[in-house]
């Protein structure tokens, strides 16, 4: 699904970019008061800011077309990106651009003069064109200003409502509600709106719309949007979106960030032979690292010595595997041998079946003695813990 216009809100995990920094990032409307902070990994532009910082030097000596033609730059090039300015906050920056033209008459006029002609080519290629939605889609980001711009994005909208697509057809609107000269197409755009609103199954946004249309006095236009509503017919078991936007505020528990339950994870302790007990006491306070592996609703756990399948909401203990008979002379080695941080343990999950390494590789504890080590590969059924093979 192509999502539109929503798409500059999109803050980019940097995996593998040449600029990489850490900062906070404004949202729309966001007035930057106690706003909440988290370090996130943005994908930043410094060429980006470094064209703004010149645009904003040729607006001051009042030479507003080549300030116009940096800022287009900038749309075109670095439409994805996000920058700086002024301490550790972060701006969309071709929303920003957008924002500083529409901000100063003399600049949108200009803009306007320079880019209108071929914006409005570009609006009648794209009604030609094979992936009409695509050409739409690529007239408002680059143009949004022009008077072709928003042509383009209540068309896209259009189109989107026809295929059924609400969900970018409101993005685009959304987008489209701080044009500078929306008044010219109020009508168009509230019809549009309410028309999403209405198939979406949001009453109160629709119920917003269709009043502005009456004080707008577009009878045409609320003649069509009432006929729609009155032959609407909701298929069987259909549930109203209006409820999502409606929720209730979430009760907030008051050990917020404290673990709804814990398990220790150390393995049973046993007597070793001709290791001292403070040696024992000492390797009990060691922490095991142990890498669960989550299956569902299921959390599998080796802690070297038994595998343990457990419900992760509750975390009952749904089967334990203890190493078989207590006959067996390698878990009678196994149940002796004490162990530490290096036995990193976990299970594989494969198939239908679980894989797991219980026991120990040879180990040297301190001055005492050398461990024999004695270890099993055991394959599970993860449904209950029976034991299909182990050797």
């Amino acid at each position: 699904m192509r999502v539109a216009c929503a798409w500059r809100w999109i803050v980019v995990v940097a995996l593998a970019v040449a600029s990489v920094t850490v900062g906070q990032v404004v949202l729309p409307g966001d007035t930057g008061e106690a706003a909440p902070r988290a370090s996130i990994y943005l994908e930043d532009s410094p060429a980006a800011q470094e064209l703004v910082e010149e645009a904003a030097r040729l607006r001051r000596e009042n030479r507003i077309p080549d300030a116009v033609a940096i800022y287009q730059q900038i749309i075109e090039q670095y439409p994805h990106k996000l920058m700086t300015r002024g301490g550790s906050r972060y701006y969309d920056t071709a929303r920003w651009v957008q924002q500083e033209l529409a901000s100063d008459r003399d600049l949108t006029a200009t803009y306007r003069r320079m880019y209108e002609a071929t914006a409005e080519r570009e609006l009648v290629q794209a009604a030609e064109a094979a992936d009409e939605a695509a050409a739409l889609e690529a007239i408002v980001e680059r143009y949004l200003l022009c008077t072709s711009g928003l042509e383009a994005g209540l068309r896209l909208a259009g189109l989107y409502v026809a295929q059924g697509n609400l969900s970018d057809a409101g993005a685009v609107l959304d987008e489209l509600a701080s044009y500078p000269d929306l008044a010219q197409q109020a009508a168009r755009y509230h019809m549009l709106q309410a028309a999403v609103r209405l198939f979406a199954g949001q009453s109160g946004r629709f119920n917003e719309h269709r009043a502005t249309l009456e004080q707008l006095g577009a009878t045409e236009k609320l003649t069509q949007i009432d006929r729609w509503a009155a032959t609407l017919r909701r298929p069987e078991g259909y549930a109203s979106q209006e409820g999502i936007l409606e929720l209730p505020e979430a009760d907030i528990p008051e050990s917020l960030g404290q673990p709804l339950w814990s398990l220790d994870t150390r393995p049973p302790t046993t007597q070793v032979e001709n290791v001292s007990r403070a040696n024992i006491r000492s390797s009990q306070r060691m922490p095991f690292p142990i890498l669960p592996v989550l299956d569902g609703s299921v959390l599998y756990l080796n802690n070297t010595r038994q595998v343990i399948a457990m419900d992760r909401i509750s975390h009952r203990v749904l089967w334990q595997y203890d190493g078989g008979a207590d006959g067996d002379p390698a878990m009678q080695q196994i149940r002796r041998q004490m162990f530490s941080p290096s036995d990193v343990r976990s299970v594989l999950l494969n198939e239908g079946r679980l894989y797991a390494v219980v026991g120990q590789t040879p180990e040297m504890f301190g001055m005492w003695q050398r461990a024999i080590g004695t270890s099993l590969l055991v394959c599970l059924n993860p449904t209950d813990g029976s034991v299909l093979w182990q050797t």
